[in-house]
């Protein structure tokens, strides 16, 4: 809905020398086969065609024949057909950096960031305009013939419309104004208000088409960026490839679509989700790095510097990092940004309080997390917090609290999917009760 609401203000955003670095890409192929059957890589190269993922390249590699598909334009948007390939009976498929130039910044966001100044960021997937100033509507301007105001007039009242109810009157206005005024500073404005108030009215094929015209036919104003993030965003709710959507919001990313810095900052963001949903972690890290390095506004910098705690807890996971790098850059940001929305801070937190238990501090972690239910009870992320102090309570000896906690967890069935698409904190509570009750019991 578009609503009335201050815009987040960017004190100083340092992207323009940044723009190259940022978003260049890594060529990258996927590597289906070696074999030293040269027929038998020809026939491969041959499915490869079939699957759409040509030209195939067969590459001699002196002991025998690599069989490649084209060049992806990064490592993630190869990752994302490595497992399509790998569907076709392809399994050792994986993916080969056509050179060694470092990961480009910018998948899965997790959906925290709601507090009122952030809804203006849309650090969701959202496809609806931000909040932003309104005029004032009254008697007069609403009385305005559409076919008679002139120029300021009539545009101020089309911004002035507010409510859902109003869509068709709001529609009328710009209509008007697009039809009366067509050499007019403010005709991109127009068109992408046209646009969000098919939204409004849910007509998302309406309005896709008129972003596009705006994308098409201002491509040197503003609203050219805008209008290519807005496009982004319905083709991620018609599931377009996620390669396709990448490109559209690098176009604006990388600046080849003129754009505000905020709307650049956000399509930058989205860019980052993207890389990580695509499993380019290394991507998406850097991604998150750099836009938090952009920004002098604080609760983007926080938000950034949480999803970059959040890849690397992914990444020790794999082995690849220790648990403590993500439970460092959990404390700064919680040392930093004592005031920033309470669920960035939160999820911080109790990703520092996972790692001290995977690292088997667990006497720390029963302190920690006695704390982080003191300062966030009522956050959603709370019951996972409720599961990892039973968990330092078990393995530090105490096992009646440990139970009498899970127990809690239990009898609540708190539901986490919604927050954490894969975590059933009662699941895990059972599993970790039955175990302490067997011991219990022997």
């Amino acid at each position: 809905m578009i609503r009335n609401n201050h815009r987040i203000s960017f004190m100083v955003l340092v992207l323009s020398t940044l723009a190259v670095s940022l978003f260049s890409q890594v060529p990258t192929r996927l590597q289906l086969v070696f074999t030293a059957d040269k027929g038998k890589a020809d026939k491969t190269a041959l499915q490869i065609e079939e699957m759409g993922l040509g030209p195939a390249e067969v590459r001699d590699a002196g002991n025998g024949y690599k069989v490649l598909t084209r060049a992806f334009d990064s490592y993630a948007e190869a990752n994302y057909y490595k497992s399509k390939v790998r569907a076709a009976g392809f399994n050792d498929t994986f993916a080969v950096k056509e050179n060694a130039a470092p990961a480009s910044p910018y998948g899965e966001v997790k959906s925290i960031v709601e507090s009122p100044a952030l809804k203006s960021l849309r650090i969701d997937f959202q496809v609806t305009r931000k909040p932003f100033e309104r005029p004032e509507m009254t008697e007069a301007l609403r009385g305005l013939n559409n076919d008679k105001a002139g120029e300021g007039e009539l545009f101020t009242k089309g911004m002035a419309f507010r409510k859902k109810i109003e869509s068709d009157d709001a529609l009328q206005a710009f209509d008007a104004f697009i039809r009366r005024f067509p050499q007019s500073d403010k005709l991109a404005q127009a068109k992408m208000m046209r646009g969000y108030w098919l939204l409004e009215k849910q007509e998302r094929s309406a309005a896709r088409e008129q972003f596009e015209a705006v994308a098409k036919e201002h491509a040197s104003t503003p609203e050219a960026g805008e209008a290519h993030l807005r496009c982004a965003y319905l083709m991620l709710l018609d599931q377009s490839p996620a390669p396709e959507v990448l490109k559209r919001f690098l176009k604006v990313a990388r600046k080849e679509a003129p754009s505000r810095e905020e709307v650049r900052l956000e399509a930058m963001l989205r860019c980052a989700a993207l890389y990580y949903r695509m499993r380019d972690l290394d991507t998406a890290e850097a991604g998150y790095k750099v836009i938090e390095e952009a920004t002098s506004d604080a609760e983007v910098q926080a938000f950034a510097r949480m999803q970059r705690a959040g890849i690397l807890l992914e990444k020790a996971y794999n082995g690849k990092l220790p648990f403590s790098k993500s439970r460092e850059i959990c404390d700064d940001l919680l040392t930093r940004f004592p005031t920033v929305n309470i669920q960035t801070r939160s999820t911080a937190a109790l990703m520092a309080i996972e790692s001290l238990c995977r690292d088997n501090k667990f006497e720390e972690a029963v302190s920690r997390s006695e704390s982080y239910l003191r300062e966030f009870q009522d956050t959603p992320e709370s019951p996972i917090a409720h599961y990892w102090l039973a968990r330092a309570f078990y393995e530090t000896g105490d096992s009646q609290n440990a139970l009498n906690l899970l127990q809690d967890i239990i009898n609540t069935n708190y539901v986490t999917e919604q927050r954490f698409k894969y975590i059933d904190v009662t699941e895990s509570a059972n599993r970790l009760a039955a175990k302490i009750q067997k011991e219990i019991k022997k």
